[in-house]
């Protein structure tokens, strides 16, 4: 578990971990929150430490840069992001994510990593395997939280994108809560509230760079 301070600093950037394309959230969201552009304000997210290796290579030692404090523009560095789309009183909220891992064999396909820890209230692993089709581009995945259709080519800086549903997966509402207590009540409404719209529509899509 990451220390309190640690925790706290990934806190500090209101909405760095929200897509610019999210708009202002609604009052039910709670309330305004800043931007994304501006790194000030009330909001960011949490990112859980994920499987060894990173890029395809199993039990690799490499570990990138998305632990640490979250200021405008850090999600760009992490390795890949969580995000969970936007609800009638939520806006689209985005976690990175440490140190995925992707397989691409001949044929198949795998993803291995954790959940953000602020969406889901611990540690839950996803992994994800399966086809790839003739053009070995889109991959069907499926394990025992969930299943996913993976693009290994979608552009925009990332060589892989999985729109997921998790079905199986388990939130802890509790222990979001009482991550997010010792935040302003602004950003703990939003974090609580985009949990809890995940633990009946686990929706999100995996991005990885």
């Amino acid at each position: 578990m990451m220390a309190k301070a640690g925790f706290l600093a990934w806190m500090v950037c209101a909405l760095a971990a929200c897509s610019s394309s999210a708009g202002t959230p609604s009052p039910g969201a709670g309330g305004s929150l800043g931007s994304v552009d501006s790194g000030a304000g009330a909001g960011g997210a949490l990112g859980a430490g994920g499987a060894d290796g990173l890029g395809g290579e199993d039990g690799g030692a490499e570990t990138s840069g998305a632990g640490g404090y979250v200021s405008s523009g850090a999600l760009d560095m992490a390795p890949a992001i969580y995000i969970v789309p936007a609800g009638p009183d939520t806006p689209e909220v985005r976690y990175p994510i440490d140190s995925p891992t992707v397989r691409n064999d001949p044929g198949t396909f795998r993803i291995d990593y954790t959940m953000p820890a602020l969406l889901v209230g611990g540690d839950q692993m996803v992994s994800l395997r399966g086809p790839l089709d003739t053009a070995g581009r889109i991959a069907t995945v499926s394990g025992d939280i969930g299943s996913a259709t993976c693009d290994l080519a979608p552009g925009d800086g990332f060589r892989v994108r999985c729109n997921e549903t998790l079905t199986n997966i388990e939130v802890d509402l509790g222990e979001v809560q009482r991550m997010a207590q010792s935040l302003p009540e602004p950003m703990a409404a939003l974090f609580v509230g985009v949990a809890s719209r995940f633990s009946g529509e686990p929706i999100g899509v995996v991005e990885v760079r």
